[in-house]
């Protein structure tokens, strides 16, 4: 199979391809915030210099979000776009399960959170790896009884917290082995993830 991921999630766009002779590849963006400039641009020169056209393609991965605002939209739409110009099925897949996949905790409860703004983030609690609720906006500032594993907040000095990180490679490992349970064409149930601020 051929098949193309899609994270406009972070601050950082980047996309990744694997073949069907098992070939693997991700293009990340070196400048932040340059989805709309960048994204199209790295999806045509990855699918170019493996002698690739869209029509080959057998899957999209988008990450779906939470993450950036902005970034979401134009990952989502670019993914739709292309899915709908050549009948790809698109593979969605959300920020905390691409987290989760790549940690492979074995802790009773913690969190993920992904960094919102200032000093608040998009939250997931876990308990032996199971979701307990829904996802919600949290204020750092304030104390938890778990251990919280955090993306995108780079201006930490304390040791509160577990950095990680992620990208379209990571996607693309989630999003193969999920291929079967979340692949549409149904483009109107693919959405970003968007978190109110309660």
């Amino acid at each position: 199979m051929n098949i193309i991921s899609i994270n406009t999630a972070s601050r950082y766009c980047s996309v990744s391809v694997s073949l069907s002779d098992n070939l693997e590849e991700t293009i990340q963006s070196e400048s932040t915030l340059s989805h709309s400039s960048e994204l199209a641009v790295n999806v045509k020169n990855l699918i170019d210099k493996h002698n690739l056209k869209a029509e080959d393609l057998d899957f999209i991965i988008v990450n779906i979000g939470p993450g950036s605002f902005t970034g979401l939209r134009i990952g989502v739409s670019f993914a739709k776009g292309l899915s709908m110009s050549h009948n790809i099925p698109i593979v969605p897949i959300n920020s905390f399960d691409i987290i989760l996949n790549k940690l492979n905790l074995e802790l009773k409860s913690f969190f993920i959170c992904i960094h919102s703004h200032k000093n608040y983030a998009y939250a997931q609690r876990y308990d032996d790896r199971n979701k307990t609720d829904s996802p919600k906006l949290i204020n750092l500032d304030e104390k938890y009884n778990y251990p919280i594993y955090l993306v995108g907040l780079d201006t930490d000095s304390t040791d509160r917290f577990n950095h990680v990180s992620f990208n379209s490679a990571d996607l693309l490992e989630i999003g193969k082995t999920n291929i079967q349970k979340n692949a549409t064409n149904n483009l109107s149930s693919i959405r970003p993830l968007y978190i109110d601020y309660k």
